[in-house]
């Protein structure tokens, strides 16, 4: 008996011409199974089920095997190539499992799941893992596909399973289509030749540390318009150099708290992306529509070349370090904010680390917004090197809030210069709230005074302070003519009476001698 056309691919060549579609149908009364016709180019079904192996292979013969695989049955782990087997569930109860198997390994394939009968009605696929790859020679491409339609399907997999392989010229898809939902349990890895492609909802629900992993360059995740992807609220999620994740118009991204995105690749979006843990970000993200907007920590490493389409948003949560956004711009990464109004904004409890000069400009190359929002507090802003504004909004709140609301910590580092340089009278406006600026030193807080009434917003709502602790406060800011912040500026008086006074120093110093 031969061995399986998955391992014999000249000979599954030959042959494929002759490949046969499966059709297996469920139906109430009796367990569905698998009819396979024995001839030139038939698939492979291993069964390992009560201690059975059933091998179909490719010898022209007129006898038929059946093997029970559909409802609740174990197939026993699968090699099937060349060809394609449609599942339709055609029932309308809920939890009918509609495949049970060890492995399912399948290649120049199609699997089709589907339900003719009643879209919408709850299945289960249950499976040790799925294998969608191909070994073959370069001059004989496969193609692989897993398709989901017209159902809700949980796929409970115990094992990590495998789109596509570093084999770029064969093709391994898998497709939830419009009008299916999956919720898949169990992890993913996706090799450079694999496509992950939703046009209905897919959900990613597990525990395990690797989630999916788009791990070689040129694997990619479409989701359509009107697609939907969550992503589980545990595990790691990579993105390899070179890999793309695409999210189109009127799609919809869900990153749940708790998951840690890996993103070394590209990724494009015409839609808003709220994005939870950032472990290491060094690849590109183009946005043409909504914004993004931050929930939890997320670092960007040099190569990171972001652009957004309208702001960028510090979403915060709480005050703990785990669910505070914390955006640190490390040397060699950039942000580009585009749209007539580019601008950061700081919601509750967040920290903006800049580390790389210059981190963030505009569509032309040049500076954009900042802002606090008025209902906010606990928010701060560590400046590493220079940094260029346009205009800085400290929008404080009612009274009834309290103290604190829309305030902003300005932490200067030992190199760290600030720059607000909007040639109007709102390069700084507050409204009943402080800027706040720490380890404070001359020459390292520049705000162009565009007119005294900028000079008095200084002096009324900048403070200074010697070090990190609101204990250390030193005074009001004094914006002088020059722009620079500095704590006091002389009167003309005062400048008389010291060099008055240092006039007399000097004579009682030459009598001495």
């Amino acid at each position: 008996m031969k061995k399986a056309l998955a391992t014999l691919f000249c000979a599954a060549v030959a042959v494929a011409a002759n490949a046969t579609t499966q059709t297996v149908n469920g139906v109430s009364s009796e367990r569905a199974s698998i009819n396979v016709a024995h001839d030139n180019a038939d698939d492979i079904i291993l069964n390992s089920t009560s201690g059975n192996r059933y091998t179909v292979g490719n010898a022209l013969t007129t006898t038929y095997s059946k093997v029970s695989a559909i409802n609740g049955e174990d197939v026993g782990s699968v090699d099937i190539a060349l060809g394609t087997l449609n599942i339709d569930a055609q029932t309308s109860t809920a939890n009918t499992t509609v495949l049970s198997s060890g492995n399912w390994s399948m290649n120049a394939f199609t699997l089709n799941f589907d339900n003719s009968t009643a879209s919408g009605v709850a299945l289960n696929v249950n499976v040790a893992k799925f294998v969608l790859t191909s070994g073959s020679e370069e001059k004989y491409p496969q193609t692989q596909s897993l398709y989901f339609k017209n159902a809700k399907y949980t796929v409970t997999t115990t094992a990590t399973s495998t789109i596509g392989n570093n084999r770029t010229y064969n093709k391994s898809n898998l497709y939830v289509n419009s009008g299916a939902s999956v919720d898949w349990y169990g992890g993913m890895v996706i090799g450079a030749s694999g496509t992950i492609d939703i046009s209905g909802t897919f959900t990613m629900k597990h525990s395990n540390l690797a989630a999916m992993n788009f791990s070689e360059s040129g694997a990619r995740l479409f989701v359509r318009s009107g697609g939907k992807i969550t992503f589980a609220d545990t595990g790691n999620y990579t993105l390899a150099s070179g890999a793309s994740w695409n999210f189109a118009l009127s799609s919809t991204v869900t990153m749940n708290a708790g998951g840690s995105y890996y993103l070394y690749g590209d990724i494009t979006t015409a839609t808003a992306m709220d994005f939870v843990k950032i472990v290491s970000a060094t690849g590109t993200f183009t946005q043409t529509a909504g914004n993004v907007a931050f929930l939890r920590p997320a670092n960007f490493n040099s190569g990171a070349n972001w652009t957004v389409y309208d702001r960028i948003v510090l979403q915060g949560g709480g005050t703990a370090a785990a669910v505070m956004a914390t955006v640190t711009v490390n040397s060699g990464a950039h942000f580009r904010i585009n749209g007539d109004n580019g601008r950061i904004v700081f919601n509750a409890n967040n920290n903006l680390i800049l580390n790389q000069a210059d981190a963030f400009e505009n569509a032309s190359g040049d500076p954009v917004r900042l802002a606090t929002t008025n209902s906010s507090k606990n928010n701060n802003l560590t400046i590493n090197s220079d940094q260029t504004f346009t205009t800085l909004f400290v929008n404080g709140g009612s009274s009834a809030l309290g103290s604190g609301y829309g305030d902003l910590s300005v932490t200067l580092g030992d190199t760290g210069v600030l720059r607000l340089v909007e040639n109007t009278t709102n390069v700084f406006n507050s409204t009943n709230a402080y800027l706040k600026i720490f380890n404070f030193r001359e020459d390292a807080v520049y705000i162009n005074r565009f007119s005294d009434a900028v000079a008095d917003r200084v002096g009324t709502y900048v403070r200074l302070y010697g070090d990190e602790t609101e204990g250390s406060f030193l005074g009001m800011g004094i914006l002088g003519n020059d722009g620079w912040v500095t704590l006091t500026i002389p009167e003309p008086s005062t400048w008389a009476a010291l060099l008055g006074f240092i006039a007399l120093g000097f004579a009682a110093w030459r009598r001495r001698k």
